[in-house]
């Protein structure tokens, strides 16, 4: 069990291969060079933030904060917003209304194609600086072999494994994006509800709990725990807004409410690495 109090981090600056000015907080992250590596970051970007349409080899859940993400034709996502980004379906372009603060979990999917850690991306990015630069989401190569134009990640991925990227079949055209005033609340205890926002391939799902105050509940299995507000405690240590919580299968949480306490649920999914997508970074 690993607890992260996001709320008493600083922001910092990222080396950014999109465009546009990028801070973040890296939260809570799994295991590197495992099929199913994660990382949990609370993102703030500004105006400028540019990103191609582009896809991925991994998964990514986010769930809107503060302020209004454009994907293009896949839509807006505004306070409350939860998107599902499956891997190897296209989204975007996106772009930012001023500024934006967006939690955003990314992970190993059921392709077994796994996640490049961010200290992975950044050592490549770093690498690929040296003989070409980033812009807007692309990587232009000036000297070298290899590409002279290429989508930022995909470049960083193949530069740290030494072989081309292969995207896995997507399972579902198109992020899934729904909000939160469109789902009800469903009373399962006393003084706990419910907002289940899907169970997707793999076994990833996502939900949102409140307990009223004074209430409790546990949770158990592999998830991740993110304080959307309020204040209570994880077993015996006091938590308020943004702190985020990594359970491991078989580890469980109790959750106890102060005066309140509203928290997002994302359950992880089992992958098991297939023989032609395990990487050293993936």
């Amino acid at each position: 069990m690993n607890i992260v109090h996001g709320g008493r981090m600083a922001f910092t600056e990222r080396n950014n291969p999109r465009g546009g000015t990028f801070h973040y907080k890296r939260l809570v992250e799994g295991i590197s060079g495992t099929p199913g590596n994660f990382g949990l970051m609370l993102s703030r970007t500004y105006d400028n933030f540019d990103s191609p349409r582009h896809h991925h080899n991994f998964e990514q859940i986010r769930f809107q904060l503060e302020g209004t993400c454009s994907f293009g034709r896949d839509g807006d996502m505004v306070p409350g917003t939860i998107g599902y980004f499956p891997e190897g379906a296209f989204y975007g372009p996106q772009s930012a209304e001023g500024a934006a603060l967006v939690l955003v979990l990314q992970f190993g999917g059921p392709s077994g194609s796994g996640y490049m850690s961010e200290d992975d991306l950044q050592r490549s990015v770093a690498e690929l600086s040296k003989v070409g630069e980033f812009r807007a989401g692309v990587f232009h190569r000036s000297t070298g072999e290899g590409r002279k134009r290429q989508d930022a990640y995909e470049a960083a991925w193949e530069n740290l494994n030494d072989r081309p990227l292969v995207y896995p079949k997507p399972l579902y055209p198109a992020p899934v994006l729904a909000r939160d005033d469109t789902v009800a609340w469903q009373d399962t205890a006393a003084g706990l509800r419910t907002k289940p926002f899907g169970r997707f391939h793999g076994g990833t799902t996502v939900s949102v709990l409140t307990l009223a105050a004074g209430a409790s509940h546990a949770v158990s299995g592999a998830c991740i725990l993110f304080v959307i507000s309020g204040e209570g405690r994880i077993g015996d240590e006091p938590v308020e807004a943004h702190a985020s919580l990594h359970l491991e299968a078989g580890e469980t949480a109790a959750l106890s409410a102060g005066a309140g306490l509203e928290v997002l649920v994302i359950e992880l999914p089992r992958i098991e690495a297939r023989a032609a997508a395990r990487t050293m970074a993936a």
